[in-house]
């Protein structure tokens, strides 16, 4: 990983590693994804498909740092699979400061 303070983005090794876990991930959900491609090099969410792969992970890159997407058939939209989440500051949380016994 390369880091300053600023921003921390992954190497392609990192990456590589990372899209093997999600990997990992989804067979054990869905089953085998031997055909399962990583789409990256996309610089924001207007450069993604109209409609996506199933059976894809979309990785747009920018100065904020990485978000991965997988494509919803069902659905028929995108949803976030992950981000960098060292750029989180806040965590709102309800009623995170009273304790329910």
């Amino acid at each position: 990983m390369i880091s300053d303070k600023n921003l921390q983005v992954l190497d392609d090794a990192g990456l590589e590693t990372l899209v093997e876990k999600i990997r990992h991930m989804f067979n054990e959900e869905i089953g085998n994804l031997s055909t399962f491609e990583v789409i990256g090099n996309l610089k924001n969410t207007a450069e993604l498909p109209n409609i996506g792969s199933a059976k894809a992970i979309y990785v747009i890159t920018n100065e904020d740092g990485d978000v991965m997407y997988r494509w919803d058939n069902d659905e028929m939209r995108y949803i976030i699979m992950g981000t960098n989440y060292n750029n989180i500051e806040i965590i709102r949380g309800g009623n995170a400061n009273t304790w329910n016994k």
